[in-house]
C-alpha cells in the first residue's frame, strides 16, 4: 500500500479535528468524488483493505456509492465487514471517516457498493509530522539504560508517537534531560508492530505534576537517522491507533 494510505499523526488532539456537522460533511464529500481522489477503504481491524474512488453521494437516503476492488474474494470479505474505515487525502489533507458494512448495487450499469453516510469526519491538515496519543491500555515503551547505574534498564512510558519523534513521561529522580541531550540507544517496543532502536534529542521539557513527594516531566524528543523501514514500522502502528479509535467512535 502506498504510504500516503497510513494516516500521520497530529499535533493536536483528534477530537478537535472531528467534524461533525451534515452542512460541513455533504460538502467534503462530494469534493472528494468529484476530484476522483483516491479512496482506501480498510475493513477486518485493519487486515484487510480495497483502493477504490467515491462514484457518488446521495444525502437525501444517507447513502454513498463506491466503485468495486479489483479482488473479488476481497470484495466478498468486505461485504461481509460490520464497519469500514476510509482514509483519503483532498488537497494535502487527510480525511478519515467510518462506517456501517457495505450493500452490493450498481453505478451506470457497473457493480459497485453502497455505504451508509458518516456521522463524523476527521479532517487533519497536513503537517511535517502528525502524531498519535499512545493508547493507556496498551502502552509503548522506551527502554534506556540508567544514567548512574551500570546495568540497570529504565522502562519509559511513551505519552504520544509520529514518525517524527515521541514524548516521554520521566520521573527526574530516575531519568533527566534538558532540551539539546541525547537518549542513546533507546529500545521502542510497539504494540503487535515489534520494536526498534533509536536515539533521540531532547528538543522540550516541561514538568506535570510536582509536589513535596513527587515529581513528573514531559521531555518532548525527536528521532535521529531513524531509518526508512522504522518509519514504515511506526506509520502501520499509527494506522492501527486511529483506526481502533474511530472503529469505536
Amino acid at each position: 500500500m502506498n504510504d500516503a494510505a497510513f494516516p500521520i499523526s497530529a499535533e493536536t488532539e483528534l477530537d478537535n479535528c472531528i467534524i461533525h456537522s451534515r452542512l460541513e460533511i455533504i460538502p467534503i464529500l462530494r469534493d472528494i468524488a468529484a476530484k476522483h481522489a483516491l479512496l482506501t477503504i480498510h475493513f477486518s481491524g485493519g487486515a484487510d483493505f480495497i483502493v477504490t474512488s467515491l462514484l457518488a453521494v446521495n444525502p437525501d437516503f444517507e447513502e454513498m456509492v463506491i466503485d468495486c476492488g479489483a479482488d473479488p474474494v476481497v470484495n466478498a470479505r468486505l461485504l461481509a465487514a460490520p464497519r469500514l474505515t476510509a482514509v483519503t487525502f483532498l488537497d494535502h489533507i487527510k480525511i478519515q471517516f467510518s462506517t456501517a458494512g457495505a450493500q452490493q448495487t450498481s453505478f451506470e450499469g457497473a457493480p459497485a457498493f453502497r455505504i451508509r453516510m458518516p456521522d463524523s469526519l476527521l479532517r487533519l491538515q497536513r503537517r511535517n509530522y502528525y502524531r498519535v496519543k499512545v493508547p493507556l491500555a496498551r502502552p509503548v515503551v522506551c527502554r534506556v539504560a540508567h544514567p548512574a547505574q551500570p546495568g540497570r534498564l529504565l522502562d519509559l512510558k511513551v505519552l504520544d508517537l509520529s514518525v517524527g519523534g515521541l514524548a516521554l513521561l520521566v520521573n527526574p529522580a530516575d531519568f533527566d534531560r534538558e532540551p539539546g541531550g541525547l537518549v542513546e540507544d533507546c529500545k521502542i517496543s510497539l504494540p503487535d508492530h515489534g520494536h526498534f532502536h533509536a536515539e533521540l534529542e531532547v528538543r522540550n521539557a516541561e514538568v506535570l505534576a510536582e509536589n513535596a513527594k513527587h515529581r513528573l516531566k514531559r521531555l518532548g524528543c525527536q528521532f535521529l537517522l531513524l531509518p526508512g523501514h522504522v518509519g514504515g514500522q511506526i506509520q502501520r502502528y499509527i494506522l492501527q491507533v486511529e483506526l481502533s479509535r474511530l472503529g469505536t467512535r
